[in-house]
């Protein structure tokens, strides 16, 4: 955990309960409140829950047939929306109006493979993904009890991460292509294609904070991939290349609290786990 109060300068490690192979997403709708989903050792998704700001996590109940829980977003302390598969390989979503003390599994229209990111306010949740001919959006005005996929502006194979601040979205993932951002400022409605620099092929994550967006991601291609870190001051009609310090090999997602603190996680070139700090 971090204590903001220091912006980072300390992290110290908390206990989780037994079991747990990884957990890939976490969202902190107040001081002391925090969700977090992931896999299992035996390969069932997995949803832990803080009340007093991760002196404990508990383990919470989970419909059954999750294979893995890719993102989770709440806009109050007790309402989240968590996505990812199931064992058969499509994508599923799954609400709580309690804080997670019970998670119920929500409809989705059409054919989802798999959901890799889901964004929440008090007006709308906006989940991503892929399905049979390409990326997917899916977006829900009533936590999660119905979801609609929305139009889009070109074919995407598949998007990896979504930020929305009231009805003001972006969603970045690849293409054949390269690297993809789409925008909107209606809750989806409409979405418009932004351009990336063209030596990123990947976008694996973003956050905003008003105007001002940060994405992380990749450039080249295996086995020769680099870290990127992108950044707009204008809702991404134009997205830059920013500097990083070396060596860093991978940059996997971001949060940022202003629109000049972030912080974005990944992996050096030793292989181990690193947090950068853009102030």
């Amino acid at each position: 955990s971090s204590d903001l109060a220091n912006s980072g300068t300390t992290w110290q490690a908390e206990r989780a309960p037994g079991g747990i192979e990884s957990l890939d997403a976490i969202s902190c709708p107040a001081a002391t409140m925090c969700e977090s989903v992931g896999q299992s050792v035996s390969g069932a998704g997995v949803a832990l829950g803080t009340t007093n700001g991760g002196t404990t996590w508990l383990m919470q109940s989970l419909p059954s047939g999750i294979a893995f829980l890719h993102g989770v977003a709440c806009s109050s302390a007790t309402s989240c929306e968590a996505v990812g598969t199931t064992p058969s390989g499509t994508g599923v979503a799954l609400g709580t109006v309690d804080a997670g003390k019970t998670w119920e599994t929500q409809h989705l229209p059409g054919q989802v493979f798999a959901l890799n990111g889901v964004a929440c306010t008090t007006a709308l949740c906006e989940a991503v993904g892929a399905g049979p001919t390409g990326g997917v959006v899916l977006s829900s005005t009533n936590n999660g009890a119905t979801w609609t996929a929305q139009s889009l502006p070109k074919a995407v194979p598949s998007f990896r991460g979504v930020t929305c601040a009231k009805t003001t979205c972006e969603t970045v993932g690849y293409g054949g292509a390269g690297a993809v951002a789409l925008g909107t400022t209606n809750g989806g409605t409409t979405w418009h294609s932004q351009t990336i620099p063209s030596s990123v092929s990947s976008l694996l994550g973003v956050a905003c904070s008003g105007t001002t967006c940060e994405a992380v991601g990749q450039t080249g291609s295996f086995p020769s991939f680099g870290a990127v870190v992108l950044g707009t001051t204008n809702s991404g009609t134009s997205w830059k290349i920013q500097t990083i310090p070396t060596p860093v090999a991978s940059v996997l997602g971001i949060a940022c609290i202003s629109a000049t603190t972030c912080w974005a996680g990944g992996a050096n070139t030793a292989g181990s786990g690193l947090v950068l700090l853009y102030h």
